[in-house]
């Protein structure tokens, strides 16, 4: 503990006011830091080391079905799309997240929030253009009022 205590003096800046704090004030409020942000490092390593240890749990190597038709190929695609889609959607949840963040830093500054509110529209934006990308042949077969079989990739 002292040698903690030798290290930690030793890299305190002196340009720093403290208030009139003594060194052992200083090093608790140093040491309190160092514990918030390892319980923080903490969480964040459990809440990825979980879902690796579920997913641990496999039947041996997943082998895809051999591709033989169109079927086949517009199955992939649309497997694709709909994890892209999920994909963009937990990308915007992060921007709007990091806006509310700017936000809250701001300060009153309207740069500031004008860049937050800028990140939350193109936020939004970007979802809806990947639900109204996902959703265009369901649109455009009841326009033209027809039905779409998407194994064979026939219009009725």
């Amino acid at each position: 503990m002292i040698e903690y205590y030798k290290v930690l003096s030793s890299k305190i800046p002196p340009r720093r006011d403290y208030g009139g704090r003594g060194k052992v004030e200083i090093l608790l409020m140093h040491m309190n830091k160092l514990l918030k942000n390892s319980i923080a490092i903490g969480v964040v390593a459990m809440q990825l080391a979980v879902p690796m240890a579920v997913l641990a749990q496999g039947q041996g190597p997943a082998t895809p079905p051999p591709v033989t038709n169109l079927c086949d190929v517009i199955s992939i695609i649309e497997t694709i799309t709909n994890w892209l889609l999920i994909f963009l959607i937990i990308i915007a949840v992060i921007f709007v997240i990091m806006a509310a963040f700017k936000y809250l830093g701001a300060g009153g500054d309207s740069e500031k929030v004008g860049a937050a509110n800028k990140q939350i529209i193109y936020a939004a934006v970007a979802v809806a253009i990947g639900l109204l990308a996902r959703a265009v042949p369901w649109i455009v077969a009841n326009v033209l009022d027809v039905s779409i079989d998407t194994c064979s990739g026939v219009i009725n």
